[in-house]
């Protein structure tokens, strides 16, 4: 009996803004955005992660494997949680050098979509959910 074939690609989808339709005038409600990075599961992809997890070792050596560090935009930007250390604008900047070394490897394919909600519903007589 064969084995059960391994997918040829890896997805990581993620999205930014949320589905609902409330306070679409003011601009940061107004968008959703969906973001797909797609990876051959190759030694490219693997070679990726395991980048990914150097940096995070760097960065929080001590982080309880229960609630890993996950890199949320928001978290980032307000220093919250985790990032509380980007207060030290030198570990900022490491930071920012090292996970610009990683994205900038040219080893993944980005697919985007954003939806401007207001002009979504101004279109559709039953635009009830942005998905």
């Amino acid at each position: 009996m064969p084995g059960i074939p391994v997918p040829q690609y890896r997805l990581y989808l993620d999205e930014s803004g949320d589905h609902r339709y409330e306070n679409l005038g003011d601009i940061s409600y107004r968008y959703l955005t969906l973001l797909g990075c797609v990876f051959d599961r190759g030694a490219e992809y693997l070679r990726m992660s395991r980048l990914m997890e150097e940096i995070k070792k760097e960065f929080w050596p001590t982080a309880d494997p229960d609630k890993p560090v996950i890199f949320h935009r928001a978290e980032m930007v307000r220093r919250y949680g985790h990032f509380q250390i980007f207060n030290d604008p030198a570990v900022r900047q490491r930071f920012d050098e090292r996970i610009l070394e990683l994205l900038t490897a040219p080893v993944y394919t980005i697919i985007c979509v954003t939806i401007d909600k207001q002009g979504h519903k101004e279109r559709y007589v039953h635009a009830d959910h942005p998905y």
